[in-house]
Parts: structure tokens; C-alpha cells; sequence
């Protein structure tokens, strides 16, 4: 996932207290959240629509419910900047030939090109 500083680490930290909290317990943690995005789902949605903006519906297969509860207990989760996956694939012989930055939603996409760098074991 695309490192989004503070907010990367505190769903980071989520995650750990969901995974670590016995599951009679995990609803504790789980509804909070999920009402929240929910709610805020709502007033975002609520806002195009005042704007005259057509509604995009994606079709994902899931509820937003089971849809949330995967997110929220998602782990291990990992993430990293452009510039650090860049910097640890071009030391393993690779090279950068796209990149679409996402700067907050989704996930960054790259394009590498193995360079066939000497030393590397073909890993």
C-alpha cells in the first residue's frame, strides 16, 4: 500500500489491536469504524449529489460491510513510498520505466524492467 504517513501507521496499529483482540471482543473495534466510514460514505455521496454529479457505482463482489471488515482486519499490512520500493528494487537489478502515484487513494502502480545487474542471484 502507498505510505501515507501518520494515517498508514495509525491503520497499521489498528489492524495489530484488531488481530491481537480475542473475537468475542473484535466488534468493539469493528463497529466504531465501520459506522464512521459508513456515515461518512453517506455525506460524501449525499455532497456529489447536491453537486449534480453522476453517481459512479463500482461493483467490487462484496458488501461494504465485509468489505470494511477485511480492511480493517487486514494483516500484516505493509507499505512503502515510491521512492522506497524504487530504491529496494534497483538494488536488485531492476529499473523504473512507469510509475502512476496514487498520493493517498489506492495503491501506486509500477513498471519494472529487470536490468540483469551482475552480483544479482536471479531471486
Amino acid at each position: 500500500y502507498n505510505d501515507c504517513g501518520k494515517r498508514s501507521r495509525q491503520w497499521l496499529a489498528v489492524k495489530k489491536l484488531y488481530n491481537r483482540t480475542p473475537g468475542l471482543l473484535r466488534p468493539l473495534i469493528l463497529y466504531p469504524i465501520a459506522g464512521a466510514k459508513r456515515l461518512n460514505y453517506i455525506r460524501k455521496r449525499s455532497a456529489r449529489r447536491e453537486q449534480g454529479a453522476a453517481e459512479a457505482k463500482i461493483a467490487r463482489g462484496m458488501s461494504w460491510w465485509y468489505d470494511t471488515r477485511d480492511w480493517i482486519g487486514g494483516y500484516p499490512y505493509e507499505f512503502a513510498s515510491p521512492a522506497a520500493i524504487e530504491e529496494f528494487l534497483t538494488g536488485r537489478g531492476f529499473s523504473m520505466r512507469e510509475l502512476v502515484a496514487r498520493n493517498g487513494k489506492g495503491c501506486n502502480e509500477f513498471l519494472f524492467v529487470n536490468t540483469g545487474l551482475a552480483g544479482v542471484r536471479g531471486e
